[in-house]
């Protein structure tokens, strides 16, 4: 089975980021129970950070695909959609 891996940084406004921490929650938790995902973490590159670290891994494409869909139609999206995202995209 093929993997589809995401990897980079999304980084907010100091003044965001109560709101990027109460937001974030939510959507790992809603990622990590769609079908098809293997594993979805954002962490702080370091406690208090602005910064944040972002690793995930579909089975495939198609998988996260489906996960943008979802995405783009909640809450997280609307509240971080204009936050800076540096992703790279790879898969076998």
């Amino acid at each position: 089975m093929a993997n589809y891996l995401i990897n980079g940084t999304i980084t907010c406004a100091p003044e965001e980021l109560d709101m990027f921490l109460e937001a974030v929650t939510e959507h790992i938790s809603l990622t990590r129970a769609e079908p098809g995902n293997i594993s979805f973490d954002i962490k702080q590159s370091i406690p208090g950070s602005c910064k944040f670290l972002v690793s995930e891994q579909f089975n495939d494409q198609v998988a996260f695909e489906v996960h943008t869909v979802r995405t783009r139609a909640s809450p997280w999206w609307n509240k971080t959609k204009h936050i800076p995202r540096m992703l790279t995209y790879s898969g076998d």
